[in-house]
């Protein structure tokens, strides 16, 4: 019996340390994740400061250019300011990409946002022979984090416009409310995607960008909008034809969120 009772003990205690190897290799994995989730956020926050910063540098060579110019300066320099301001919000947002705190929503107006972004792209479509529409009516409103949701808007339309360069294109955007939701499309008349490119374009560093004009793209973007819009318990999506252009389309309860 002793015999069979010390069996027992060892064996107990041998469940007892593998199971606290278990727990450790378990909290080893909870950090590994949130500083895989840090890193992750950190290299898309890189991406759209990037976004953030090119027409800053535009704004402050205009005002270094024409001195002379007392009120252009003043615009393009107080331009280059708001910009700077963003960035610094989107820098706070590390840790919101991250999973680690909470969005701050509030009621924010769609058609604002998107006025907000093409005065910050600082580029005018039009010079790209790129005809812009917008059809957001001017109530519509939204519950969402309104700098991240801005990014994406943004992330999207210089998507387009990058699709759409050295041809003539139309960049179409709507917005309505359907079945207790807000939808919002991005569409643009450009190369299109390939139907395989088109199953991976929201993972992590995949980019159909290799060869575009405006230079190689790091595969972030559209990741950082997903990540975004599903914070907003929405969802976003694509249809593309070869030749023809993308839409993509957002999906975004119209009622407060949950956080």
């Amino acid at each position: 019996m002793n015999g069979v009772l010390q069996k027992r003990q060892a064996l107990h205690r041998q469940l007892q340390f593998r199971e606290e190897q278990y727990n450790h290799l378990i909290r080893q994995s909870d950090q590994l994740h949130t500083l895989a989730a840090v890193g992750m956020a950190w290299a898309m926050t890189a991406h759209e400061m990037n976004n953030l910063l090119t027409p800053v540098g535009s704004y402050a060579q205009l005002a270094l250019s024409h001195p002379e110019d007392t009120e252009l300066a003043q615009k393009a320099l107080s331009k280059a300011m708001k910009l700077s301001q963003k960035a610094t919000e989107m820098l706070q947002r590390v840790m919101v990409l991250a999973g680690q705190k909470p969005f701050s929503t509030q009621e924010v107006s769609i058609k604002s946002l998107i006025e907000d972004v093409f005065g910050g792209i600082g580029r005018d479509f039009e010079k790209d022979n790129i005809r812009v529409s917008i059809q957001v009516p001017e109530d519509l409103l939204i519950w969402a984090d309104g700098p991240s949701l801005r990014q994406v808007l943004m992330n999207l339309i210089l998507n387009a416009r990058q699709a759409m360069l050295g041809q003539p294109g139309e960049l179409r955007i709507r917005a309505y409310c359907h079945e207790d939701a807000v939808w919002i499309e991005i569409i643009d008349t450009g190369r299109g995607i390939a139907p395989a490119s088109l199953r991976q374009i929201f993972e992590p560093f995949y980019s159909t960008k290799k060869n575009c004009p405006d230079g190689p793209n790091n595969g972030l973007g559209l990741s950082f909008c997903k990540r975004i819009i599903e914070k907003h318990d929405g969802l976003i999506s694509a249809e593309s034809e070869e030749g023809k252009g993308t839409c993509f389309k957002i999906r975004l309860p119209k009622k407060e969120i949950t956080v």
